[in-house]
């Protein structure tokens, strides 16, 4: 939630406007939701009205609310230096949905309670009224809060520290809400979003992206690939970016570089007013994120750094255009996997990796790369800063300065792109399998997956066509241009080996309970370690595989079919129970303990009946294991032409969960009706299965996924977004539809495959003399 701020000098003229149709008519649904005890009894029944859709005009009625809040102000003629009216408005991004009026109430009591206005801290109140306007045109749910700073006593409210006082009561709403927290509330660390005029600019010129975001995009990746200050100027300049410092002078006459600005070489031009010249248009690096400024770039590099006095030399001659990338540059230290310091779980790292891979990969074209290293940039702000050791900034480095390098190389590399881009996606796993992950990361994982799918579509055609054209046999010495990119990513290919073993870390030794179930003649592997496959998924199989204490999982299930259960059943509820990474009663962190922990819940309860009592007869009254036989009888769901589309989209888990929900038809007569008003289908199913997380969505009105897919479909319908055209910053539909897949869970369609992949057979039923 972001709280703006500003003050005027009339009240009536403000209640006036909020009330009114605004500037271009985009007040839809104005509506009083709070305000002081006196305006709740006295203004008009029709300041409280809810009309969705309708744009009203309340030109008299609000004025009149304006005088009742004013009055204070005229009263004692208490003069406010810039002007006694207070405006704040809060306001939520599209992704997060809207509030309800209740809610809103809530948030503004918190807002008004936190500044002082409300006089619960003994002092006179203040008046104050909050109108609530429908979505803005950005689909942001919003509300104004206007407060007459003269209080009822004449004394003025003191507005010290307003913005930061302000921005506690937003991280209080988020809390009891639910909502997103804002990172640089926190830890004061973010990464700023382009302004309203930046973006309009960018799409009317045709840009993909606002210029703020491809220079914090490509200044990341610079300094992620650099390995001295010297030799991030250099890769600045050489990557299309005008770079000038900013100088200190110091008593003795020596200068000093304190900071630096950049600007795209190939970029808009405007005027200065403080030059009064046309130039192009610079960013501070503190202005395009806070952890680009030069003192936290140089924490990056001095450690590593061999002579501190003589890097800083180089660093003056580089900033005065005297280096070059021609220049030498200080050989990258050899990391050991077992000394780098879990990088595994280091957010900075991989924002740093994927705006390399963006700007390698997705030079002049963003695409979903460049959306998943913003996002990751973002949820990188959401921890203090650590220090970073040299080790670590040798291997991201490295990986960064050979996506950078396939700039300079044959576009046509997908094969290549694809195995640097599998070294990332599994650092990326990493982030957001941990316990703090946030929404940025997730959704930077589902990005970074449906881009592998993309290169893999585009190597596997690439492949096709050599296999088909090529036999040709050069006889020439020398190196060519593909080869030496392939010496390129051998090496990277090495890097990324390394990255990935600092992730997993070292096995560590077995503990006192494995040796105990080794003693005891268990093993890892049962016979149903097929059926365990199934039900976890590819992935998480394959953490299940390397997880050093699988054999406490496999005890639990031989125990299990030891004692006559039903163990196909028994796996595949264990599995559906609740969200795996941030799973808090859990007693380890292992997934192999996960399971092994829920596995002895479950057979701590009794064991279900598998036949009906003996008073009686089968077949009549209720049966077990599933509905009664009218429900059994009832007419066939609706099918309809997207429901190929909507299983690729779930999952085989959760389309077998849609395929009997009652709410199938209501979501069929949803979709027919929408696709018939001119909605995109497509598009539409995309953003309703991935815009949250399914297991832990409080905002749904059922744990169903029939119940939650119609809540959102219906929502989206009423939107209307998908009506109108796709706006320059939205992804296209076929990138959208590899997001949709990347965002299934583990086990259900592949992010490379074509056709849904079959139903899978029931597990058969092991011999219990066997087991």
């Amino acid at each position: 939630m972001i709280a703006q701020i500003v003050r005027g000098s009339s009240m009536p003229d403000l209640a006036s406007y909020l009330f009114g149709p605004g500037k271009h008519n985009e007040h839809v649904n104005q509506h009083l939701v709070a305000g002081y005890a006196d305006s709740v009894f006295t203004a008009d029944d029709t300041l409280w009205r809810s009309e969705p859709g309708m744009r009203r005009r309340l030109r008299d009625e609000a004025r009149e609310l304006g005088w009742q809040v004013e009055y204070p102000h005229s009263r004692w003629q208490t003069e406010v230096p810039r002007g006694y009216v207070w405006h704040c408005s809060l306001s939520l991004k599209a992704a997060e949905g809207a509030l309800t009026d209740a809610q809103w109430t809530q948030a503004v009591h918190i807002l008004i309670d936190g500044l002082g206005f409300s006089g619960s801290d003994g002092k006179a109140p203040c008046r104050w009224i909050a109108v609530r306007h429908g979505l803005s045109s950005e689909g942001n749910d919003h509300i104004h809060v206007a407060v007459n700073l003269v209080r009822e006593d004449g004394t003025k409210a003191s507005t010290w520290n307003d913005y930061r006082r302000a921005g506690k009561a937003c991280a209080e709403i988020e809390e009891r809400f639910g909502l997103e927290h804002v990172p640089g509330r926190i830890t004061h660390r973010s990464v700023p979003e382009p302004s309203r005029a930046d973006r309009e600019i960018s799409a009317a010129r045709g840009d993909s992206d606002p210029l703020r975001v491809r220079l914090e995009r490509t200044v990341r990746a610079c300094a992620a690939a650099a390995r001295s200050e010297a030799h991030f100027v250099a890769l600045a300049r050489g990557n299309g970016l005008l770079i000038r410092p900013r100088y200190a002078g110091n008593p003795g006459g020596a200068r000093a570089v304190t900071g630096y600005a950049v600007a795209d070489r190939h970029g808009r031009h405007a005027y200065s007013r403080k030059t009064g010249m046309i130039g192009p248009i610079w960013f501070g690096g503190g202005t395009l994120a806070t952890d680009l400024t030069l003192p936290a770039l140089r924490r990056r590099w001095e450690p590593a750094a061999t002579s501190p006095a003589a890097a800083r030399a180089g660093a003056l001659a580089a900033w005065s255009a005297a280096a070059s990338l021609d220049d030498p540059l200080p050989a990258p230290q050899k990391a050991h996997p077992g000394q780098l310091n879990q990088i595994g779980h280091d957010t900075t790292a991989a924002a740093d990796l994927l705006a390399a891979a963006a700007g390698g990969l997705e030079r002049g074209s963003p695409g979903p790369l460049s959306q998943a290293a913003r996002h990751m940039a973002r949820a990188a702000q959401h921890t203090p800063p650590a220090p970073r050791r040299p080790e670590v900034m040798a291997v991201v480095g490295d990986m960064a300065a050979t996506f950078l390098a396939i700039t300079q190389s044959s576009p046509a590399a997908p094969a290549a792109a694809l195995t640097l881009m599998r070294e990332v996606a599994l650092l990326v796993d990493a982030c957001a399998a941990t316990a703090t992950a946030t929404r940025d990361t997730r959704r930077a994982r589902t990005l970074v997956n449906a881009t592998i799918g993309m290169l893999t579509q585009a190597a596997s055609r690439q492949s096709t066509t050599a296999l088909a054209t090529t036999r040709r046999i050069t006889m020439t010495a020398e190196l060519t241009h593909e080869e030496e990119f392939l010496t390129h990513l051998t090496t990277a290919g090495i890097t990324g080996a390394r990255l990935f073993r600092a992730a997993v870390g070292q096995p560590a030794a077995d503990s006192a309970d494995v040796q105990g179930l080794r003693r005891a003649g268990y093993t890892e592997t049962t016979p149903f370690d097929e059926c365990l496959r199934r039900e976890l998924g590819e992935r998480r199989w394959a953490w299940y595989v390397a997880d050093p204490a699988r054999i406490v999982c496999a005890a639990q299930i031989t125990d299990a079919a030891a004692a006559g259960r039903d163990v196909p059943a028994v796996l595949r509820k264990v599995c559906e129970q609740r969200a795996w990474e941030d799973d808090a009663r859990s007693p380890a962190k292992s997934i192999a303990r996960v399971l092994s922990y829920r596995i002895e819940q479950e057979l701590a309860r009794p064991a279900p009946r598998t036949a009906p009592p003996s008073h009686q007869k089968p077949g009549i009254g209720r049966t077990y294991g599933g509905a009664s036989p009218a429900r059994a009888t009832a007419e066939p769901m609706s099918a309809t032409q997207w429901d190929d589309h909507l299983r690729r989209l779930l999952g085989d888990r959760r389309w077998d969960q849609y395929a009997g929900s009652g709410r199938r038809r209501d979501i069929a007569r949803l979709l027919t009706a929408a696709h018939a008003d001119g909605h995109d289908i497509d598009a539409l199913l995309v953003k309703a299965i991935s815009r949250r997380d399914w297991e832990d969505d409080e905002r749904s009105p059922s744990r169903s996924t029939g119940g939650v897919l119609h809540h959102r479909v219906k929502a989206l319908i009423a939107t209307g977004e998908f009506q109108t055209t796709r706006s320059s910053g939205e992804l296209p539909s076929k990138v959208a539809h590899l997001v949709a897949r990347a965002a299934a869970p583990a086990g259900g369609q592949r992010a490379d495959t074509e056709t849904p992949p079959p139903r899978r057979p029931a597990p058969q039923q092991p011999d219990r003399e066997r087991g």
